[in-house]
């Protein structure tokens, strides 16, 4: 059985939105400057470790404007386009992207049948309406934040008032120059 790791770019005011240097979101750019090699071969491990990505379909267009033309010489676009992603939508019925199945209708059913058919973990990069959905249905099995040390000032937050989930810390590390990765176990919620 898979495990489903939600792994998240947060600034230190816990938005999430946008942060890539060439996103094609509104506030791209500010997790741009902190790709040192810590922060690089983290990443790369990551997918490497994973067996498929999960996603929501505004994450999924940015995405797909970017990886499919994307090269370099670690391997991560290679990986990026090779592995097998799954985009949660209503509306995405034939996703071009290669290797790329679209999912809808009862999602927690779907990503239950994801975890129990996939060996390697599952990955959930942004879509932050997904992300809300999997842990409110206590789907998630661990998160991952690499912090910057950025205040972005607005912007959609990982979680939202009222919300409260329990996080057991397994690693902390500072990632040169000057990020920190945050991983934790999410505690199981009573049913």
């Amino acid at each position: 059985m898979a495990n489903l790791i939600v792994s998240e770019f947060l600034s230190l005011d816990s938005v999430m939105e946008g942060p890539g240097p060439d996103d094609p979101f509104r506030l791209a750019g500010w997790s741009a400057g902190y790709g040192g090699k810590d922060f690089l071969d983290f990443k790369l491990k990551e997918l490497f470790d994973a067996g498929a990505l999960l996603m929501g379909e505004v994450t999924y267009q940015g995405f797909f404007k970017v990886w499919p033309t994307r090269t370099d010489d670690m391997g991560f676009s290679d990986a990026m386009n090779s592995i097998p992603k799954y985009v949660v939508s209503n509306s995405l019925k034939d996703p071009i992207w290669n290797n790329t199945t679209t999912i809808g209708g009862d999602i927690v059913a779907e990503v239950k049948k994801l975890k129990a058919t996939i060996n390697k973990d599952i990955l959930v990069y942004g879509s932050s309406v997904l992300a809300e959905t999997l842990f409110n249905e206590g789907l998630v099995d661990n998160l991952t934040i690499v912090l910057f040390p950025v205040v972005v000032g607005e912007g959609k937050k990982m979680f939202k008032d009222g919300e409260s989930f329990k996080l057991d810390l397994v690693e902390a590390r500072a990632m040169q120059p000057g990020a920190v990765l945050l991983k934790y176990n999410v505690a199981k919620k009573e049913q």
